[in-house]
């Protein structure tokens, strides 16, 4: 909503324009360095303080200056409840100005302080829609990281407001699952961990074994000792269905088997659970809030598909992703049709990974699968060929591997067509025994579907001709047919280690390809990270 708001802002032109070059406020933005604060924005603040005739935006010499400065003041004092770290946001000089005597403040300091103030509110609304990390310094494609508002923009549309500092803050994401997360940081934040230590079990733990670590375990689902009916050690049925609910409410397999994927969960810190909600906030800061009435959404860590008509969630269903040697990528584009009874053309990894050194060992490995090879658009054979010196040569681009349709196609009877860089698709899979365990990073980058056919029902039911007996038509016939959906359907690869389970709750996921990590560290190489004990809080 901001955004178009943001298009529409024309700051008053009511007054006439200051000369340029006698302009204490122009002169002071183009020293680059006010009393020690360097101005990360100063084309940005030239160019609105001139459409304000160079007048200040903020301390204007009223009484309510030290309120306005006070209210920003505060505001970037709480930005820890987004992740940011206040000393971001030019708190120490703003502070400097609140603490002096309102009579004793000159001309000159009331111009620095708005200047001040206009360039911590450019970087505070900046952050707040984006722009805090590059895409290349965190390994991810241009596209998959929004870079925030406009500069010019955030300080036009902020200081024209009746109320600037609710402007300000209304650039914050506004979802649920913002809301969610924020919330829960708060609480952490003033919960700091009790110097928690990991319980170590080494194997799995079954109900109604034994094992030296259940008490801890017991205590730190909070469970008390007073209703035993067997020795400490053993995991009794209390125990379990506390296993079987914490299991639940973290998006686990409610097994009540206590395995690596329940330990690794109970044994979150509290620290910890900070760091994955700032990195999970931020990349919430990267994506439209504003979604279309009918999308498909995948969440990579949390190996689940959603496809969403009007709000409501017409299918959800695990698929199966990446592994972290060849990971599903997050990217947003538009699925334009999808691709029946699809033949499968070995992508240029696979072939040089997998399929060459087989074809070393053995000549016939392609004919015994039913898969053709192509040099160019000539049928080869592949016995023929060297395929070691093919490698060497750096020739393997030039051959083709295709495999045809039919039941042992990897693709299964479906493949969704959407263009993105990374040549990663939706698609069918004979293997249906996978979509049972708990870990499904098990892909070589394309997303696995449980059931496909109901992904390109879902898909296709726009298009007035598109019905049963014509897929059914398609199908019988065995051969690849491309059908087009007649209105682009939007599809968002994401990476969130966290969501909202079937109760809202928050779960803390697994950072199945390190990306968490490699985002916070970033965050804290650039000095944008607040921690509790940074403050004491």
């Amino acid at each position: 909503m901001f955004v178009v708001l943001l298009a529409l802002v024309m700051l008053p032109m009511n007054v006439q324009a200051q000369d340029a070059e006698t302009s204490p406020i122009l002169k002071l933005i183009q020293k680059g360095r006010i009393d020690g604060v360097r101005l990360k924005y100063p084309d940005a603040l030239q160019y609105v303080y001139k459409e304000n005739n160079y007048q200040p935006l903020f301390v204007k010499g009223e009484r309510r200056d030290f309120n306005r400065v006070n209210e920003f003041y505060e505001i970037f004092l709480d930005s820890w409840v987004h992740g940011f770290n206040p000393g971001r946001y030019n708190t120490p000089a703003l502070y400097d100005f609140l603490r002096k005597d309102k009579s004793d403040i000159t001309d000159e300091e009331r111009l620095k302080t708005d200047i001040i103030l206009s360039d911590a509110i450019i970087r505070y609304g900046r952050n707040l829609t984006g722009g805090r990390v590059s895409a290349k310094s965190v390994g991810l494609h241009k596209s998959s990281v929004k870079q925030g508002a406009v500069p010019e923009n955030i300080l036009a549309f902020v200081s024209s407001s009746r109320s600037p500092h609710r402007a300000l803050q209304s650039f914050a994401p506004q979802g649920k699952f913002y809301q969610t997360l924020q919330n829960e940081l708060i609480r952490l934040y003033q919960n700091p961990d009790a110097n928690v230590k990991p319980i170590r079990v080494g194997r799995i733990i079954k109900p109604r074994t034994s094992h030296s670590a259940i008490p801890k375990i017991r205590e730190r689902l909070g469970l008390s000792d007073s209703d035993l009916a067997h020795e400490a050690t053993f995991y009794d049925d209390a125990l379990s269905g506390a296993v079987v609910a914490f299991q639940n409410a973290n998006g686990l397999e409610p097994d009540g088997v206590i395995g690596p994927s329940t330990m690794h969960v109970l044994n979150i810190t509290n620290e910890q659970k900070i760091k994955q909600i700032i990195v999970n906030m931020e990349r919430m800061r990267w994506q439209e809030e504003d979604k279309p009435p009918r999308y498909i959404m995948v969440n990579i860590p949390s190996e689940t598909l959603w496809a969403v008509d009007r709000g409501r969630t017409e299918i959800q269903m695990p698929v199966v992703v990446g592994t972290p040697k060849r990971p599903t990528k997050s990217f947003v584009t538009n699925i334009t049709g999808v691709r029946i009874n699809p033949t499968w053309t070995i992508p240029p990894t696979i072939k040089k990974e997998d399929f060459v050194s087989k074809l070393k060992e053995d000549a016939n490995y392609l004919q015994d699968r039913g898969i053709k090879l192509y040099h160019g658009k000539e049928p080869v054979d592949a016995t023929l060929v060297d395929w070691t010196a093919a490698e060497e040569a750096g020739e393997l681009g030039q051959f083709r591997m295709v495999q045809g349709s039919g039941s042992s196609n990897p693709l299964g009877k479906y493949r969704v067509i959407m263009n993105n860089p990374y040549n990663i698709y939706l698609h069918d899979t004979p293997k249906k025994s996978l979509f049972s365990r708990s870990n499904r990073a098990l892909s070589s980058g394309c997303v696995r579907l449980q059931d496909a056919e109901a992904v390109v029902d879902f898909i296709m039911e726009k298009n007035d001709d598109w019905s049963e007996e014509k897929k059914q038509n398609i199908l019988a016939k065995g051969k690849l047919r491309e059908v087009y959906n007649e209105e682009p359907l939007p599809v968002y690869l994401q990476y969130q280690t966290m969501w909202l389970g079937d109760s809202d709750n928050l779960v803390f996921g697994r950072d199945i390809y390190k990306e968490d990590a490699i985002l916070f560290s970033q965050l804290k190489k650039q000095g944008d990270i607040y921690l509790p004990e940074d403050r004491g809080i």
